[in-house]
């Protein structure tokens, strides 16, 4: 290890003054002093190693010789050789301190990809061939203008005087605009009077048309209203009478169906008792026909007897009986006839009269007169003026009554 004396001491000797900026000379009189201005050095341009490749690797060479020589490896020949690169002379240093630096880290934060051109052109190594590329032209003319920025001031001065001449033209063209507006702005005027006039004269012939309208269809709507009311009155009352005629029909059923039943059951009495009438005259015509041809004896004797005159009363008995009974036994088949056709009567008025509820052809009067008929008593034809007792027809009526 070598001590911090000697590498001091060979520091002044073998490490002469550089040139860090044109006209800026810089001399180390320490180790440390040169070490930590490499160092710095180093630190300024760490962002900018890969934009920077010949930079940094110069850089890093001093870096590399002061660190073999401050480990007494070749003292001698390491710091020569960092003066060597220090010294510039392959014109790849460019320190921090220099107005070229801080333009190329100003470069770098805003355009990576120009650093590496204008870097080239600051060490006159330019290569055409890259010119084609738009990010190496750029960044070699951003090098150029900030080398010479009395090219960008002549730029300037001449955009300005353009720019100048161009304001007086837009100037001129203002006023000739400001005129062309102020007539259009008169022909606005007069035109928004009469389209105003014109407007107002549209909104009210609207108006008066809408409010036409509105009344024709108000009219309209009053009549729609009035006719749906109508036909919902209309179409109530017929619920109502169908209701009612189904209620009637309802009540009536079983009536009718107990009408119909007695129709049967009397048409068969009545056959049965036209069959029994028949057989009872069958056997009176025989009776009378074997007393007539084969009297019996006490009738044959010439002279009267008693015997003989009580088998003539006993004989007029039975023969009288026996009309009788024909005579009663016709009165109850024509007595079953006529309920029969009695019932049959009441069951065809009782769909008459709904047929007649059903077309609205019965008034309440008429109804009452045609319940009356259905439910009278019926007149059973075995007496003479046989008298129908009166049925309870207000209390049939009210059970029959539509709520």
């Amino acid at each position: 290890m070598t001590s911090n004396e000697e590498l001091d001491r060979i520091v002044v000797e073998r490490f002469g003054p550089i040139e860090i900026e044109p006209g800026v000379i810089k001399k180390f009189d320490t180790f440390a002093q040169l070490d930590d201005f490499v160092n710095r050095e180093i630190e300024y341009w760490n962002d900018c190693a890969g934009s920077l490749p010949q930079l940094w690797q110069a850089l890093s060479a001093i870096s590399g010789s002061l660190h073999q020589a401050s480990s007494g490896m070749n003292l001698y020949a390491m710091i020569d050789q960092a003066h060597r690169h220090a010294s510039n002379e392959r014109n790849a240093l460019i320190y921090s301190s220099s107005p070229r630096a801080k333009f190329l880290k100003s470069l770098h934060q805003q355009s990576p990809n120009w650093v590496s051109p204008a870097y080239a052109y600051f060490r006159g190594i330019l290569q055409p061939g890259n010119f084609a590329t738009s990010d190496y032209l750029s960044g070699v003319f951003a090098a150029i203008l900030s080398e010479h920025p009395a090219v960008l001031s002549a730029g300037i001065h001449a955009e300005i005087e353009t720019s100048s001449g161009l304001r007086k033209e837009m100037a001129r063209q203002a006023q000739l605009t400001s005129d062309e507006i102020k007539v259009i702005r008169d022909q606005f005027a007069i035109w928004k009077l009469s389209a105003q006039s014109e407007f107002s004269q549209t909104i009210d012939q609207n108006r008066s048309d809408f409010q036409n309208e509105h009344s024709e269809w108000r009219g309209k709507l009053i009549e729609a209203a009035e006719s749906l009311d109508a036909a919902k009155k209309e179409f109530r009352e017929a619920m109502d009478q169908l209701r009612s005629l189904y209620n009637e029909k309802l009540r009536l059923e079983q009536p009718a169906t107990y009408w119909k039943e007695l129709e049967t059951k009397y048409g068969r009495e009545g056959l049965g008792w036209v069959i029994a009438t028949l057989f009872v005259v069958a056997v009176l015509v025989k009776g009378v026909w074997s007393f007539i041809y084969t009297p019996p004896n006490i009738l044959k004797a010439d002279a009267v007897t008693l015997s003989g005159l009580k088998g003539a009363v006993v004989i007029g008995a039975a023969i009288s009986m026996v009309i009788y009974l024909i005579n009663l036994l016709a009165k109850l088949a024509t007595s079953a006839y006529h309920l029969s056709r009695d019932a049959r009567e009441r069951y065809q008025l009782t769909h008459v009269f709904l047929a007649l509820a059903n077309d609205r052809a019965v008034d309440p009067e008429e109804r009452k007169i045609i319940l009356s008929a259905l439910f009278s008593r019926a007149d059973s034809g075995l007496l003479k003026h046989e008298a129908s007792p009166e049925m309870p027809l207000g209390a049939i009526l009210a059970a029959l009554k539509v709520k």
